[in-house]
């Protein structure tokens, strides 16, 4: 999990040469995915076809879940699109 210092200097790199509206491409943004280290996690369970925001708001409403950044966002809210702007 995380990368490398090497890693995060080529992603900052590429990151620099697109527009940059969002101030994404600043170097503090890419260290939290620093230091890279192995981590071990018990077995889950996965599914085999994307949460649905209408699914995902289940999670928000139970209070285990926060909502989704894009909760406004007309293009990504339909009752059965996949969630997305929300964290791993």
């Amino acid at each position: 999990m995380g990368n490398s210092q090497e890693d995060i200097e080529a992603a900052l790199a590429l990151c620099k040469q697109y527009p940059n509206p969002w101030k994404k491409c600043e170097r503090d943004w890419f260290d939290l995915e620093y230091p890279q280290q192995a981590v071990s996690i018990d077995s889950y369970w996965i599914d085999s076809t994307e949460v649905t925001n209408s699914q995902y708001e289940r999670c928000v409403e139970a209070g285990d879940c926060r909502t989704s950044r894009l909760v406004n966002q007309a293009a990504y809210n339909g009752a059965d699109y996949p969630v997305a702007g929300v964290p791993w």
